[in-house]
C-alpha cells in the first residue's frame, strides 16, 4: 500500500468525523493513512474541544512565542513520515517543519529524497492584520509543493491565480458532520427547549444566538453594543452566547449587567445544538468560518458584516440565506437591522428556508470523497 501522512498541530472536535471516515476511504484505494497531531494550548482552543484518536499518533508540538506570534515545531515529525509517499501539512508560515519537508522532497536522488509535500489551507490569510512577510513566505512554499488541498472553491481560485497548476489543486469544500448535526437538531424536543428557556429565564420569541470561540477578531465589544441597540429597537430582544475565549470579558460583563444576555460558556455536540435551537437567527459580526454550516443546517439565518477577515467558508452564505450588512455598519445600525429582521417573521422564515435548501451542498461525506480523490491524484502525479 502507498502511504500518506497528515501532519497537524492539533485536532478540533469538529474534525473527528472527517478523519474517522477518511482512513477507510483511502484504504479502498490501497492507501494507508498516518495521522500525526499535537495538543492545542489553551489560547488556541477551549478545554474539552479537542479530539485525540487512539489510532492516530500523538507528537509533541512546541509552540514558540516570537514577536506576538507562535511558531510551531513538530518534534519527531521528520522521522515519523520517513517511508511515506506523501505528507499533507497545514499551509501556514509558522509551521517550521514545512521547510525541511519541502527541501527533503526536492532532493535529486530517489534514495535520499523524502515524501512529496502537499499543503492544505485557505490559499491566503483572510485576516486583515496578516503580516506581509509571513504571506510572502507562505506563497514561496506553496508555489513549490507537489499538491494543494484548498478549503473552498475560492481558496482554489486564489492559489491558481498565483500560478500554481490548476490540475494539482483539490477543492475539498471544508465541512463538518452535518448528518450528526441534523440528527441532533431533530432529536431536540419541545419539552427540552421549554426547560432550557425556563432555566435561562428566556421569555421572548425574538432570540438571537452567537456560537463560537470568542477572541478579539470576533469583535465581542461590537457584538454587545449591537445587542444593546437591538434591545432598544425591539424591547423583548434576547441573545444567547454559546462560547468562551480569551476575549469574552465584555460578554460576561454584559450578562452580569443585562438579564436578557445569556452567556452559557462553551457547549459542544448536542448541547450546543440545543442552545442554538433557542434562537431564530444567528449573529456573528466576524469572522464567520465553519459556523456558516451550522447556520445553514439548523435553518438559522446569519446576520453578519461584509468584511475581508471572514474565513473561506463565508462564501457558503448568500442573500438567500443571510443578512450581510456593509462593512462600515455601526453597532447601532447593526442592532437596528437585527431587530427589524427578528420582528419580521415572514422574512426570517424565507431566509431559514433558503438555509435548509443550501445545506445539502456541504457534507462531510462529500468532503471525504474530494479529499480522497485528491490524495490518489497526488500519489499518481509525476514530480513537479
Amino acid at each position: 500500500m502507498r502511504r500518506v501522512a497528515i501532519l497537524t498541530d492539533y485536532l478540533p472536535h469538529y474534525r473527528a468525523a472527517f478523519y474517522e471516515r477518511l482512513g477507510p476511504a483511502l484504504a479502498e484505494h490501497d492507501v494507508a493513512l498516518t495521522l500525526l497531531y499535537g495538543t492545542a494550548p489553551s489560547f488556541e482552543m477551549a478545554p474539552g474541544a479537542g479530539y485525540e484518536p487512539e489510532w492516530g499518533t500523538w507528537i509533541d508540538v512546541r509552540w514558540l512565542p516570537i514577536r506576538g506570534r507562535h511558531l510551531q515545531w513538530h518534534r519527531r515529525a521528520l522521522r515519523l513520515v520517513r517511508g511515506h509517499d506523501l505528507v499533507v501539512s497545514d499551509q501556514a508560515s509558522r509551521i517550521l517543519v514545512n521547510y525541511p519537508l519541502l527541501a527533503w522532497s526536492r532532493l535529486p536522488g530517489s534514495r535520499v529524497r523524502g515524501p512529496e509535500l502537499a499543503l492544505w489551507g485557505h490559499g491566503r490569510s483572510f485576516k486583515t492584520d496578516a503580516s506581509g512577510a509571513a504571506e510572502r513566505v507562505k506563497s514561496f512554499v506553496t508555489d513549490r509543493v507537489h499538491w494543494f488541498f484548498a478549503y473552498t472553491d475560492r481558496s482554489a481560485e486564489l492559489v491558481a491565480a498565483s500560478g500554481f497548476p490548476a490540475d494539482r489543486i483539490t477543492s475539498v469544500r471544508n465541512a463538518i458532520d452535518t448528518a450528526t448535526l441534523e440528527a441532533d437538531a431533530a432529536s431536540v424536543t419541545d419539552g427540552e427547549l421549554a426547560a432550557l428557556r425556563a432555566e435561562l429565564g428566556i421569555r421572548s420569541e425574538h432570540v438571537a444566538v452567537f456560537a463560537g470561540r470568542i477572541w478579539s477578531e470576533r469583535r465581542p465589544e461590537f457584538l454587545i453594543a449591537a445587542a444593546e441597540a437591538a434591545r432598544r429597537h425591539l424591547p423583548d430582544f434576547e441573545i444567547v452566547v454559546v462560547g468562551e475565549g480569551d476575549a469574552d470579558a465584555p460578554v460576561r460583563a454584559a450578562a452580569a449587567r443585562h438579564p436578557w444576555v445569556h452567556a452559557v460558556g462553551g457547549r459542544f455536540g448536542r448541547q450546543a445544538v440545543l442552545h442554538q435551537r433557542l434562537a431564530s437567527v444567528m449573529v456573528m459580526p466576524a469572522p464567520v468560518g465553519l459556523v456558516a454550516i451550522d447556520s445553514l443546517v439548523l435553518g438559522l439565518p446569519m446576520v453578519t458584516l461584509a468584511l475581508e477577515d471572514h474565513g473561506p467558508e463565508f462564501e457558503y452564505l448568500s442573500e438567500e440565506t443571510s443578512l450581510i450588512l456593509p462593512a462600515g455598519t455601526t453597532p447601532e445600525a447593526f442592532g437596528e437591522a437585527l431587530a427589524d429582521l427578528l420582528a419580521d417573521a415572514d422574512r426570517v422564515a424565507r431566509l431559514a428556508a433558503g438555509c435548509r435548501a443550501a445545506a445539502p451542498e456541504y457534507s462531510i461525506d462529500a468532503m471525504v470523497r474530494r479529499f480522497t480523490d485528491g490524495v490518489v491524484a497526488a500519489l499518481d502525479a509525476p514530480r513537479r
